[in-house]
């Protein structure tokens, strides 16, 4: 007479039968042995089950063991991108009417909307929950580089108010722009690092130079300001460094380790390390042809170059190197304004 295959909940009533009937768990898989030759449960399964009805549970369902599932949560990235366009609003718009005529007649014609008329620019940016801002120019201008930095800015700030959950959660927005002109080309690159340092106040006040409100004169106006104020009490000096070919020596891993420590996402530094990555100078004379990789330098035009400059510099103007010392900056010119009580002390400084 065969016997069935036994299902997995019949041989674990079996077991909790020869528990119950004293024996152990060795007789009663000897048991099951005889019984279901070729569909045993194992010995280990057998100690298993006795254990767990000796501590009193008789639940016969199989609890899942191992590893517990993991939950992948995937998180959605549409909250996350902003869509721009820039649209042309015209002061006079025609529209086509309906009209009735005869057959064979040829319909009233509309003329075209006159392209050169007066007209004014709509910039306008929206996310998957609606609007977040918008800028309507003046009649005759355009989007220009000063005015894109600008509005670039006016969006953060008008993501800060209104979206306060993208701060918190996402600090890398996906700016979508389809219709990009030219002057949005580069400057999307400066702004990654330029909004984040400024925006923090991470840059030393001491820098005056490539940033908003800075300049020579304010430079000029700080050290003047810093001597003479010590001039009248003290003794001071002033002098002057200029950091030769300071841009041509930027230091790449220097720079990487700067943004890493300022905490710029990584993101961010993985796309500033492939703005840098592969980068050759070519040397050609003649039929001779010199090919040097780079690994150092902030490329030269680069709108992006005087920001990471500022970054790679701000830390020895950030720093004071002596209690009668102070430094400021403009560009790769460094200013050291000395004061002290004596000449010789003055010296020592």
């Amino acid at each position: 007479m065969a016997i069935s295959e036994p299902k997995s909940a019949h041989l674990r009533e079996v077991l909790l039968f020869a528990f119950n009937w004293k024996k152990s768990a060795t007789e009663a898989h000897r048991m099951l042995e005889e019984v279901y030759s070729d569909h045993p449960l194992s010995k280990s399964q057998c100690y298993r089950w006795f254990k767990k009805f000796q501590s009193g549970d008789f639940e016969l369902d199989n609890e899942p063991h191992g590893k517990p599932p993991q939950k992948h949560e995937k998180k959605s990235f549409l909250h996350r991108i902003v869509t721009s366009d820039e649209k042309w609003i015209h002061f006079s718009n025609l529209t086509r009417q309906k009209s009735w005529g005869l057959l064979g007649q040829f319909p009233k014609q509309t003329p075209r909307p006159n392209r050169f008329g007066k007209k004014a620019m709509l910039c306008i940016w929206w996310d998957q929950t609606g609007v977040v801002y918008f800028e309507l120019l003046k009649p005759g201008k355009m989007v220009n580089t000063s005015r894109y930095e600008q509005q670039m800015r006016s969006l953060r700030e008008a993501l800060n108010e209104k979206r306060p959950e993208w701060r918190e959660k996402h600090n890398n927005l996906i700016l979508q722009h389809d219709n990009a002109p030219a002057h949005n080309a580069t400057l999307k690159e400066k702004y990654l690092a330029l909004t984040y340092y400024e925006d923090f106040n991470l840059l030393s006040d001491r820098h005056n130079g490539f940033r908003r409100s800075k300049s020579t004169i304010t430079a000029l106006t700080e050290i003047i300001k810093i001597a003479l104020k010590h001039k009248t009490r003290e003794y001071a000096a002033i002098i002057a460094v200029d950091i030769s070919a300071a841009f041509d020596n930027a230091w790449w891993p220097a720079l990487m380790k700067r943004l890493d420590e300022d905490g710029v996402q990584a993101s961010t530094i993985k796309l500033l390390q492939s703005y840098f990555d592969n980068r050759r100078i070519r040397f050609r004379y003649s039929s001779t042809e010199i090919n040097k990789k780079l690994s150092k330098g902030c490329p030269q035009g680069g709108p992006l170059s005087p920001t990471l400059w500022n970054i790679l510099i701000n830390e020895i103007l950030n720093n004071n190197l002596d209690d009668y010392c102070e430094t400021i900056g403009y560009a790769d010119d460094i200013t050291l304004i000395c004061w002290n009580k004596t000449p010789e002390q003055l010296r020592k400084t």
